[in-house]
């Protein structure tokens, strides 16, 4: 899941560093706002959540 999400922005234009940095963020702060119990499947639902939460 880590890797689609830094794959999908490095295909917005983000350098492959920053987009790294910010994938593992977002990641991260999913797995924080979901809470003990958290899969891979659950990740697609939470990620827009996320995004607004940053302003992005």
């Amino acid at each position: 899941m880590l890797a689609g999400m830094i794959a999908g922005l490095l295909a917005r234009g983000i350098a492959a560093l920053e987009a790294a940095n910010l994938g593992v963020l977002l990641h991260a702060k999913a797995a924080r706002l979901f809470g003990p119990g958290l899969i891979a499947d659950d990740l697609p639902d939470l990620i827009p959540h996320v995004y607004r939460d940053m302003g992005l």
